[in-house]
């Protein structure tokens, strides 16, 4: 407090001093404004007195002369002569009398003609006309100009001069114009200075009084005011001493700080709502205990995973533009699920830091805390997906909640989650395993997708096979009646070669109608214990044959193959049509592999894949290197009729013909491909006991 007031002091008298100084300045310009004019107008009135007394002398000259003209009036020529030595010795009278005038110190009159002749003066007799001073001031020029006027001052260096200083001065001249002269008297500048210098001197000196007496009544209030705050400083430090005590007691134990005898009643009053502080603080603490006792049972006994995340950014722009898991656009402009716009992708996003995990989250990814918090989610999870990081940085920056589903590749869980901010940069996210529901659900589609492919390719089997039995039994006429009338034809009859065409249409129809009966799974079997090796073997020359020269075969049979009850000739047909079935697939040429392996079905297995049962099974797998089949084609390859082939390049029945004849074998046929990267097709028979 003595430092404040000290320098409040020292500010006052600073600006108190400088005042005075400043009114100091602003007269001492005022008085040389004012010297300087007042020894102009001296001068000026010297000069003016000078000009009226000659003025005078020449018109009581004038006077005399109109009186001695009434006298002589006859004396023409002596009266001329007399006027000129009249008006002579006037003049020199007044010289004389001027010459006798002193102002100042050393003020004089000069006279001179406007030819520049001095009648009066230092230069007295001399010419001036052409003296110019340091300047390149004409100086007597100057003065017969100001002279000629209405008078005026010119300011000059004084010439080089018997008893004259050469110093810069100020001189007025007025003139006489009837006797042709300039009346002048002037002043030193330097002796306006020393004026000037004199009056400033004593101002100066009330200057210093009055500042002395600034400084001492300054000392006076300084002296009291620091007496005044020593024991102000005293009381308040008392003050400031009880209530530290009483804060650091607080921190601690529960205390009330005693407002009397801290000697202010503002301190009396800040004891009092110090007090109160403490007592709000105490009710809030044990407030917030409770709450933080509720808060940590929840987080702890919640069975959803609950994990908090801050956003670590670098300032460059955000992600890769892919929509969000909310359906809005990504950077790349793609619209979202919903239509809503997207952020600008200006985010600089770059991963989230996890701060919080409660044990439901520990449970879920089988990792605890100590594993988790503190490390970056891309470390915990190195394959998280750009579609969550994007989802939590649209909620660090917009705040709005978001709710979605989300599959970890790195858990291997589906999982359903909400996200909300908590603070600017974190947000926290809740989720719920989903997984064995999720998978139930993709499970219970499947399964419905496979019984509806079974009911319809049931209801094709049961409507060609009612249409191949009718039309057999037409075909076996047809068949019948064609033979019996080439039976009675002689041979060289001309409607033998028609009937021989209807022949070998009737023969191709029974062929078809056998394929339709065998998709229907209404053949007849013929069925033994078979060694599928054997049968392939059997087969391979015809079908190298088959396929052309182009296409590489190679067989991989397994050692110890069981064996199988089937019908020799449709196990022959089911590999034969899967052949010309890959070659059709591979016009440019390729590689077929013909396999064969033992495989068990366990449960596991089946709840993974539908199509399959449980049992032991002969596989049998026919894999090509062709132009493999597209998704949607793949679903109806096994309908009679249908082909991909142009017309007249195929009936659409091979495929559905090696489906009827595995199911009529209690088998099973699955088919994996890709575009462009072949196909595999792999027929399960159950193995003999």
């Amino acid at each position: 407090m003595s430092v404040v007031t000290s320098v409040s002091i020292g500010v006052l008298g600073y600006l108190w001093i400088s005042q005075e100084f400043s009114h100091f300045s602003e007269e001492a310009r005022t008085a040389r404004r004012d010297l300087m004019e007042a020894h102009k107008a001296l001068i000026k009135a010297q000069v003016d007195s000078a000009v009226d007394y000659i003025e005078y002398e020449r018109s009581q000259a004038e006077r005399r002369v109109r009186e001695m003209l009434k006298q002589r009036v006859g004396e023409a020529h002596a009266l001329a002569t007399h006027l000129d030595d009249t008006e002579k010795r006037i003049q020199e009278e007044t010289l004389q009398r001027l010459g006798q005038i002193r102002f100042g110190d050393d003020g004089y009159l000069f006279v001179g003609q406007w030819d520049g002749l001095c009648l009066l003066g230092p230069a007295t007799g001399q010419n001036m006309i052409d003296v110019t001073d340091p300047n390149g001031v004409k100086v007597v020029e100057s003065l017969i100009d100001q002279a000629k006027g209405d008078g005026g001052f010119v300011e000059y260096v004084m010439p080089k001069l018997d008893g004259q200083r050469p110093d810069p001065k100020i001189s007025y001249a007025r003139g006489v114009k009837d006797w042709q002269w300039y009346v002048g008297a002037g002043v030193y500048v330097d002796d306006i200075e020393k004026s000037i210098a004199g009056a400033r001197k004593e101002m100066l000196a009330r200057v210093k009084w009055n500042v002395a007496r600034i400084l001492a009544l300054l000392m006076a209030i300084l002296l009291a005011a620091h007496l005044i705050a020593r024991r102000t400083a005293n009381r308040t430090r008392a003050a400031f001493e009880a209530f530290l005590s009483f804060f650091q007691r607080a921190a601690t134990e529960s205390v009330e700080m005693t407002a009397s005898g801290l000697g202010f009643a503002e301190f009396e009053r800040l004891a009092a709502s110090a007090n109160q502080m403490l007592a709000q603080r105490r009710r809030a603490k044990e407030a917030l205990r409770q709450s933080e006792a509720r808060y940590r049972g929840l987080f702890d006994m919640m069975l959803d995973g609950f994990v908090l995340q801050e956003a670590i950014r670098d300032g460059r722009p955000g992600l890769d533009g892919r929509p969000g898991l909310d359906g809005r656009p990504g950077l790349d402009g793609r619209p979202g699920l919903d239509g809503s716009p997207g952020l600008d992708g200006r985010s600089g996003l770059v991963d989230l830091r996890i701060l919080a995990v409660n044990p439901a989250c520990e449970r879920m990814t089988g990792m605890n805390a100590g594993q988790i918090v503190g490390r970056t989610i891309k470390e915990v999870l190195p394959s998280v997906s750009p579609r969550w990081l994007e989802a939590c940085d649209r909620v660090a920056l917009t705040g709005e909640p978001m709710h979605f589903e989300h599959y970890s590749r790195d858990l291997d869980r589906h999982i359903e989650v909400t996200l909300f901010r908590t603070a600017p940069e974190q947000v926290a996210a809740f989720f719920t395993d989903i997984t064995e529901s999720k998978r139930a659900e993709q499970d219970r589609l499947k399964m419905e997708e496979e019984l509806r492919h079974a009911h319809k390719m049931e209801a094709v089997g049961l409507l060609a096979g009612g249409v191949a039995h009718d039309f057999n039994n037409l075909l076996q006429v047809i068949h019948g009646y064609t033979q019996l009338a080439l039976d009675d034809l002689p041979t060289d009859a001309p409607g033998r070669p028609f009937l021989k065409e209807v022949m070998t249409a009737a023969n191709r129809a029974i062929g078809l109608v056998r394929q339709l009966l065998a998709f229907s799974r209404r053949q007849a079997l013929e069925t033994k214990r078979l060694d599928l090796n054997a049968v392939i073997s059997d087969l391979m020359t015809m079908v190298r044959r088959v396929i052309g020269e182009h296409i590489e075969l190679d067989v991989r049979a397994q050692e110890g193959l069981k064996l199988v009850h089937a019908d020799p000739g449709q196990i022959e047909q089911i590999i034969v049509n899967l052949c010309l079935n890959a070659r059709d697939a591979m016009p440019e040429g390729g590689k077929i592999v013909i396999e064969t392996s033992n495989v068990a079905f366990d449960g596991d297995f089946c709840q993974g894949h539908p199509w399959a049962r449980e049992g032991e099974y002969v596989m049998v797998a026919v894999a090509d290197t062709g132009c493999g089949i597209a998704p949607e084609t793949r679903e109806r390859i096994f309908e009679p009729f249908f082909t991909t082939k142009e017309v007249g390049k195929g009936t659409g029945l091979g495929l559905a013909t090696v489906y009827g004849i595995v199911k009529q074998h209690n088998g099973l046929i699955e088919v994996s491909s890709e575009p462009n990267k072949g196909t595999i097709f792999r027929v399960y028979f159950p193995a003999a006991e």
